[in-house]
């Protein structure tokens, strides 16, 4: 990552550079992923999920405010969140089965009582993240992807690449897009000020609103870039990863090995030819018998 892309760093111009290229990142990952991940049906595909998670259920949501004054996630959005989340970080094959063992009716009414403590405090997520963690499968980064759902602007994801970028800091010590995660309530927190600042900081300078799910998306392209996953990578279509990427050359080319030449050596007399290689000694052979 280039020192202008830190979060303390990043002007509005890098910031929306780098945000143009999330469409594209997410179009190439959904074609590489194929049979990798527990799916491969078109509907299921990462591209359709992403536009599941930022546009349709979003407008969905909204629609549903303005018809009947709150709103709720059906229990089939929280699946495809969570197959989102899947396809988009990493995988958890038993995280789809718990959330999908949850009541349809208790995930209607407890999306439902988290919004409306989001909606109170809008400031302070840690209540309504709370109330969705009581929903079989749902741990605080999951939860804060249905709160983001809800409010876009405001509310980051906790996935990653998100965290990670806004803990960065570039010094010797730092353990940058390696740093380990804990995804507990604290950690969010720290995250969701973080972004909150950093949203500011470039609202004041460019005058227009930033949401915190454009924040998300600039993470999500410079960490994958990091790992050598970028559209521009080197790793774009042929499955290298981030240790790997970075231990390969480009400019180092492999030769293939060379055949040891074979000596002839001459015959003894009266005996046949003994064809040896460099390194190979002829064998003889013992005038004791092992018992």
């Amino acid at each position: 990552m280039l020192p202008q892309q830190t979060v303390a760093k990043i002007d509005i111009s890098e910031f929306n550079r780098v945000l143009t290229k999330y469409d594209d990142l997410v179009s190439d990952l959904s074609k590489r992923q194929g049979t990798k991940t527990y799916v491969a049906t078109p509907s299921d595909s990462l591209e359709r999920l992403d536009r599941r998670r930022f546009n349709e259920i979003p407008a969905v949501a909204q629609q549903r405010t303005t018809d009947k004054g709150e709103t709720w996630l059906e229990k089939e959005e929280v699946e495809d969140l969570i197959k989102w989340k899947l396809k988009h970080g990493k995988f958890r094959p038993k995280l789809t089965q718990l959330v999908a063992s949850n009541p349809s009716s208790t995930v209607a009414s407890t999306t439902k009582e988290a919004f409306q403590l989001h909606d109170a405090n809008p400031s302070a997520p840690s209540s309504s993240i709370t109330k969705l963690t009581s929903l079989k499968g749902i741990g605080p980064a999951s939860a804060s992807l249905l709160l983001a759902v809800f409010d876009p602007q405001h509310v980051p994801f906790f996935s990653d690449e998100c965290f990670r970028w806004v803990m960065y800091e570039g010094s010797t010590n730092d353990k940058g897009w390696d740093r380990k995660i804990k995804y507990d309530a604290k950690e969010y927190r720290t995250l969701f000020e973080l972004v909150a600042n950093l949203r500011n900081r470039l609202q004041e300078e460019s005058g227009k609103e930033i949401s915190a799910a454009d924040v998300e998306k600039v993470a999500y392209v410079l960490g994958k870039e990091a790992g050598g996953e970028g559209v521009n990578g080197k790793a774009i279509g042929n499955g290298v990863g981030k240790s790997s990427a970075a231990q390969i050359s480009p400019e180092r080319k492999v030769s293939p090995p060379v055949p040891k030449e074979r000596k002839r050596k001459a015959p003894p007399s009266g005996g046949s030819d003994v064809a040896t290689t460099e390194n190979e000694q002829p064998l003889r052979r013992s005038g004791r018998r092992r018992g």
